[in-house]
This record gives C-alpha cells, sequence and structure tokens, in this order.
C-alpha cells in the first residue's frame, strides 16, 4: 500500500506508482467528492478530450441525451 502525507499547506503528493499508472499529468484538474470512507478524486476533462462525445445524437427532439 502507498502511503502520502499532508503538507502544511494541505497540499498532498501522490505517490509515483499510482500517479503513473492512472497517467496523471501535472496541472491536471479533478474533481473531488467526500464519501464515506474518504474522498473520491476524479480527473476533470479537458474540453478537447471531450469532443465528439455527442457524435450520434440526435438533435432533431427535446431530449439531446436520446440516440435512435
Amino acid at each position: 500500500m502507498e502511503t502520502a502525507i499532508l503538507s502544511n499547506q494541505y497540499q498532498l503528493i501522490l505517490p509515483e506508482p499510482i500517479r503513473a499508472s492512472l497517467h496523471f499529468k501535472p496541472g491536471q484538474h479533478f474533481a473531488v467528492r467526500l464519501t464515506e470512507q474518504g474522498i473520491e478524486l476524479t480527473p476533470c476533462e479537458s474540453p478537447t478530450e471531450l469532443r465528439g462525445f455527442l457524435a450520434g445524437a440526435n438533435t432533431e427532439i427535446d431530449d439531446i441525451r436520446t440516440r435512435d
């Protein structure tokens, strides 16, 4: 199990094996959510990475989330 230390400025450095296996990059943004077990970090997608995720969506109807 990997461990980390919270600094005086409340910064937490993720251990290198975890960063490498999850392909985290410096400056990457994360959504932080409180859970019953602790915290959950979810990488935020950049607008470039979201390009095309609605491909094939039917834009002729009121609910764009519905696909044909």
